[in-house]
């Protein structure tokens, strides 16, 4: 009697255990599978947003005219990616205010809507 009763609490704590497991499984796949869609496409487009301000930095202290044109070609080229960053996290986060807020932000640093951008 008390051999079936061990047996049968170990049982269920050994399949409370693997569920448990099995759920957590889930929600780190969950997890890779955001950081994968959404946030890594948002981490370059933040990436390239910071190389515009060097290199505009560097094209206003540069001399030599064809280094600064290379590095305003550089702000262009860099300011293509992160509005092409945005066009792609656009249909998976629009509607959420955060992400909103970030496009919006960004979207104006790129002159894209005409608007300039507030210091908060």
């Amino acid at each position: 009697m008390q051999l079936s009763l061990i047996l049968s609490v170990t049982l269920i704590l050994a399949a409370f255990s693997v569920s448990r497991v099995n759920g957590i499984e889930r929600a780190l796949q969950t997890a890779d599978s955001l950081r994968n869609s959404e946030l890594e496409s948002l981490y370059a487009a933040r990436e390239a947003l910071a190389q515009t301000g060097i290199a505009a930095r560097n094209a206003d202290i540069f001399k030599d005219e064809a280094a600064a044109r290379r590095e305003l070609d550089f702000v262009d080229a860099r300011k293509a990616e992160y509005l092409a960053a945005l066009t792609r996290l656009d249909p998976v986060l629009r509607g959420s205010a955060r992400y909103d807020k970030v496009r919006t932000g960004m979207r104006a640093m790129a002159a894209v809507d005409n608007v300039a951008p507030r210091c908060s």
